[in-house]
């Protein structure tokens, strides 16, 4: 269930990279809705901060997905 202000941080970093792959691949329906995450079984996202990719057409989806997976590399 997703909470407020928490954004992606409760979806692990593998998941968003998967989504990002799928994204590259052109697997991905834009603009991005709930259904769609939840019909790819992307339940943890849908569920986790989702509410921040629907809407988003696949350009600003690779954006906002790399620069989040570039945020949690950087801080490692």
């Amino acid at each position: 269930m997703q909470s407020a202000g928490l954004g992606l941080t409760e979806v692990p970093t593998d998941d968003l990279k998967s989504l990002l792959k799928q994204v590259h691949r052109g697997q991905v329906p834009s603009p991005l809705e709930k259904a769609h995450l939840l019909s790819m079984g992307m339940n943890r996202i849908a569920e986790n901060g989702g509410y921040l990719l629907v809407g988003l057409d696949s350009r600003a989806l690779r954006s906002l997905l790399t620069c989040v997976i570039s945020e949690r590399i950087n801080r490692r």
